[in-house]
């Protein structure tokens, strides 16, 4: 087995089993939380984390993925990325913050004032971690990674349900979200091995920029259409309806993980490394779409028809209106893992242009679907 195979078959397993364990604790977590709180609570929740999503995507422009697919990379580049992404991370905590009451107007609700200006926090937090990030899943050292997330789920899992045992109410999820990330960034800094040295180049942060500002206009694209149906459902309906829909979307993302995400997660740095050996970059590529098919088909189709049962059972009866919603999710999760390939394929290549152009086609067609509403 070559290096290279060993190295991302290696990766593949540990983020694969990662992803169960870690995925499945989050799972043992808001089954607690779902029965403890209310569906109200996840609503609210779920109208600041669309603002904090969107944003996310200006943390880096894009310029993690150019780290990943540049094949030289030097300690300059990476330090500047990462004092690049303090800035931001800085920036748009302030916007956010500050943005506070606008957005409460805009939802009609005066709760989410307070949540949105603590929810800021979260770009200064992931700021300080983007890159060693980046540097692990480059390496594939998805072992560290699994490690680091698994015990961050742990932590911050005890800590909401803790706090919902309390009767804190909406302020668990909250907590919850804030000790992942803080418990991430400790740890991350103590077991990563690089560190940023004090030295910073516009240079090294444009060389990045012809592949990571279209990779960033494609996240951002991706952001906005993503949580189109999560902006909509909160203006006009009430934070218990936008609750229901989270918690299906939430377990439905959570098939999709378990289906094809470490899969996905791991052909990007393997077929970045590969790129200009075409024969050995198709033969991944095909042994990948076959495993991803036949895992996707088969455990979604069983989700479909056992659907009511499931919900019922975790979360109990008072989640009933999610499991409609859940269907229609799980049918549209088909397409999803062969979509994911397709663009780690492009982006694997380097063709960030026609990556960008696809993504602008694809949003196009969602916005004619919207629009017909």
């Amino acid at each position: 087995m070559s290096s290279l195979k060993q190295q991302g078959t290696v990766a593949f397993i540990w983020d694969f089993f990662g992803k169960i364990a870690t995925h499945g604790m989050g799972f043992i977590v808001s089954v607690f939380l779902a029965r403890l709180l209310e569906p109200s609570d996840f609503g609210l929740v779920a109208m600041v984390m669309v603002i904090i999503g969107i944003a996310t995507v200006f943390t880096d422009i894009g310029l993690g993925s150019a780290l990943i697919q540049r094949r030289r990379s030097h300690t300059t580049h990476y330090s500047s990325v990462f004092y690049f992404n303090i800035a931001i991370g800085l920036l748009l905590t302030t916007i956010t913050y500050l943005s506070a009451s606008w957005i409460s107007e805009f939802y009609n609700n005066e709760q989410l004032i307070l949540l949105t200006q603590v929810m800021s926090l979260l770009f200064i937090i992931n700021a300080f971690t983007s890159v060693q990030s980046t540097i692990l899943r480059k390496e594939l050292n998805y072992k560290l990674l699994t490690k680091i997330r698994l015990i961050s789920s742990l932590v911050s899992g005890v800590v909401g349900i803790s706090l919902a045992f309390l009767d804190a109410g909406v302020w668990s999820l909250v907590a919850q979200a804030l000790s992942m990330k803080i418990v991430y960034n400790i740890y991350i800094w103590i077991a990563a091995q690089w560190k940023p040295t004090l030295s910073f180049s516009w240079k090294a942060l444009t060389q990045l920029w012809g592949f990571g500002f279209r990779m960033f206009l494609s996240g951002m694209l991706n952001a906005i259409f993503t949580r189109l149906d999560f902006i909509i459902i909160g203006k006009l309906f009430l934070p218990e309806t936008l609750g229901f829909f989270q918690m299906a979307k939430s377990l439905n993302l959570m098939v999709v993980q378990y289906t094809s995400g470490s899969l996905t997660a791991v052909l990007f740095p393997v077929l970045s490394k590969v790129q200009n050996d075409l024969p050995r970059f198709q033969n991944i590529i095909i042994k990948s779409l076959g495993v991803i098919s036949f895992v996707v088909f088969l455990l979604l189709g069983a989700l479909y028809l056992i659907s009511e049962e499931l919900i019922v059972l975790l979360f109990t009866e008072k989640w009933l209106p999610s499991v409609e919603i859940f269907k229609i999710l799980v049918l549209s999760g088909f397409s999803y893992p062969i979509s994911a390939l397709l663009v780690n394929i492009l982006s694997s290549r380097g063709n960030s242009k026609a990556f960008l152009r696809l993504e602008i086609y694809k949003k196009l067609i969602a916005l004619a679907h919207f629009s017909s509403f």
